[in-house]
């Protein structure tokens, strides 16, 4: 009974809402407001069940829908010309810069075919000699020409590609902007990247089985607490990143809003059924329940806590139409108050104000209201076209924040009323907001599926947080100010590290350019190569970067350093055909590697740790990593550009500048010899 009470009471809150904008549209006169995808969505789920032949549905909200399908149907086709008119400009660039390293190319091998006529027929005297060698050397710069050419285009094709996924993936972006800097180092490139770096800011994703209906931080703890709507809190240590702890209040009703005071050691849960569970608990996370006690005859919209001594304070919203304070006692005895009552709007949320003497109370009535807890004087802010779902005080109480249905967040002075500022959401209604402890930033999240990060001073957006794949319900800040956690529709849990530009200071240290870096397996150490004829290690702790003692050197450019599987050595590649073997603890160069005369390009571990294999100017060359004897060998034409074994450590492959992959069977025979996707880096 109680399930099919909460499902007529949704349908008639999705009918209502449909009404609220389908008069919206009619009052703009058709001209805006119409719904967005989500909204429709909801609205076609809505008209194609039962609810909405019993409920009834007017012309103007059929009108509405038509409408809107139309709109969006057209905003989708005129996205996808956009889209397409720019994949063919980025075809068109590709392909003339193809063509131009084809015809260096082509030269090349002319000039090549020269030299070795040259030497066949003028070999008797000394001066065709150096004629022939001219000729060679000239197509040996060309060939390095092409080679380098078609490098600065795969590598800006790439950079090209992960700057149109920002706004889609910016994790994709990273990836793609990474792998354009291992062809060539450009300013495209290193550009992507810094974009990508920017807009990614995710420090963990949680998928969970159980929905999370609402979030808090455990401050002292660095815990997440999730209320789900299986009825459960489940707790989360960002550390060790894994869920540590669940518990089961006595009714196991969906948690509607779960709450916790900044200073801790307190948990207060809000579920479908009206009931509130308080539980202290201890760093050992036991939970002990100090209370429980029905609030309301319906859900509960609303719920904060605030410790006062020896009582608690406890503000809570419903589906009922009324806002309460109740007072909990330390042996447990419960007093109750009704804040506000209304018999034609719901209450959607509710807040303390830093000293717990008063709370802001959202509503679908269109307004905000401040209640004064000592003399029950009420403050209305009336400003938003549409209900607030979204209220918060400042850390310092001198303003509040409202946001809601009309996609719009508005700051009022909580002691005047006085509107100071209006942000633009964006798109979608919104559904949350939140201060940062330091008074200077506000947070929001909504139906756009993102987190927004807005400069209150300025009130210009700071930083956008994608990654999210539906509606972000509400999000949480961590006590330092640059952690933020969302929950979404999406069935996951993001924690964001939103700290100032999300970059770390430039490592000093080499004197020349870099050619490479790479992190070891714990992400704790980070690897640089560079021309100075050094490879560092810098430590990475507490959100720095610390240069170690480690310093490997060699007589001219280091162009690569890598970890081995463990993270325990590091191998370099040094001038000439030095490849080396680093014991990190003691800096101590355990074994050289005597590879091919002229460079050495690659490097890759096998499954087994026990081999290297490297990649030089002419061969292929496997060592056996404790005696550095020389395994085998695989000649082949010029060009490798990486080199891999698999996991199982039975093939062998390589990857060449003229697009071409070659692989080997252990014990090394011939398996693969392709060409893929016509002539490009591998």
């Amino acid at each position: 009974l109680r399930g099919w009470i909460g499902e007529k009471r949704e349908a008639e809150r999705t009918r209502r809402r449909l009404e609220e904008k389908a008069a919206e549209w009619e009052r703009l006169e058709r001209v805006g407001g119409l719904l967005d995808e989500y909204e429709l969505h909801e609205a076609q789920v809505w008209l194609d069940g039962p609810d909405a032949a019993e409920l009834g549905i007017s012309d103007q909200s059929a009108n509405l829908v038509d409408a809107s399908k139309e709109a969006i149907e057209q905003r989708k086709a005129e996205e996808r010309a956009a889209q397409q008119r720019e994949l063919e400009q980025q075809r068109t660039l590709t392909q003339e810069q193809h063509q131009r390293a084809e015809e260096q190319a082509l030269a090349a091998r002319q000039l090549r075919r020269r030299a070795v006529l040259l030497t066949v027929a003028l070999v008797a005297t000394v001066f065709f000699t150096f004629a022939t060698a001219l000729f060679y050397f000239q197509a040996e710069r060309a060939r390095t020409d092409a080679e380098t050419s078609l490098a600065l285009s795969t590598s800006r094709q790439l950079a090209a590609q992960a700057i149109n996924q920002l706004g889609v993936d910016p994790e994709l972006s990273i990836l793609l902007a990474k792998e354009a800097l291992e062809f060539r180092v450009t300013t495209e490139a290193l550009n992507a990247l810094h974009q990508a770096l920017q807009i990614s800011r995710i420090r963990t994703t949680i998928s969970i089985t159980d929905p999370a209906s609402d979030i808090t931080f455990d401050t002292p703890r660095d815990q997440l607490l999730l209320g789900t709507k299986g009825g459960q809190i489940a707790v989360w240590d960002l550390n060790e990143g894994k869920q540590v702890r669940s518990v089961f209040p006595d009714d196991s009703t969906e948690i509607t809003v779960i709450r916790e005071p900044d200073e801790g050691g307190l948990v207060a849960v809000a579920t479908e059924s009206g009931m509130i569970h308080l539980f202290s608990w201890t760093k050992e996370r036991l939970f002990n329940q100090q209370a429980s006690f029905i609030a309301h005859n319906a859900p509960i919209s609303g719920l904060d806590v605030s410790s006062q001594g020896k009582e608690i304070l406890v503000a809570t919203t419903g589906f009922d139409g009324l806002a309460k304070l109740f007072k909990v006692s330390i042996d447990g005895q419960v007093s109750e108050r009704v804040l506000l009552q209304s018999s034609i709007a719901v209450f959607n949320s509710i807040a303390f104000d830093p000293m717990a003497e008063r709370v802001i109370v959202g509503s679908d009535d269109y307004t905000a209201r401040i209640v004064n807890l000592t003399s029950g004087d009420v403050l209305t802010l009336q400003a938003h076209r549409g209900p607030v779902y979204g209220v918060d005080f400042s850390p310092n109480g001198k303003l509040v924040a409202t946001a809601g249905w009309d996609a719009t967040i508005r700051i009022w002075d909580s002691q005047t009323g006085k509107l100071t500022n209006i942000l633009d959401g964006r798109s979608g209604e919104i559904y949350d907001v939140e201060f940062s402890l330091d008074n200077t930033i506000l947070a929001s999240a909504g139906q756009d599926r993102k987190v927004h990060v807005w400069n209150i001073a300025t009130g210009r957006e700071k930083q956008t947080l994608a990654g999210h794949k539906a509606a972000v319900r509400h999000i949480a800040w961590i006590a330092d100010g640059t952690t933020l956690a969302s929950v979404s529709d999406d069935d996951t849990v993001r924690v964001w590290n939103v700290g100032p530009n999300g970059e770390f200071p430039p490592l000093e240290g080499h004197s020349a350019g870099v050619n490479s870096v790479n992190f070891n397996p714990n992400g704790d150490l980070l690897a640089t190569a560079s021309n100075d004829g050094t490879a560092r290690l810098w430590h990475f702790t507490n959100g720095k970067f610390i240069p170690t003692l480690f310093v490997a050197k060699y007589s001219g450019e280091v162009g690569k350093a890598i970890f081995n599987p463990e993270g325990t050595e590091l191998v370099t590649i040094g001038p000439g055909q030095v490849t080396g073997i680093w014991h990190i603890d003691s800096s101590v160069l355990r074994k050289t590697f005597a590879g091919d005369l002229e460079w050495t390009r690659a490097v890759a571990y096998n499954s087994t740790r026990e081999q290297i294999v490297t990649a030089g100017a002419t061969s292929l060359a496997v060592w056996n990593v404790e005696t550095g004897e020389l395994v085998k060998t695989f000649p082949y034409e010029p060009g490798v550009s990486s080199v891999a074994i698999a996991p199982a450590g039975d093939i062998l492959a390589a990857g060449y500048v003229d697009g071409s992959v070659r692989a080997w069977d252990m014990p090394y025979v011939p398996i693969i010899d392709e060409t893929l996707g016509g002539k490009k880096l591998v």
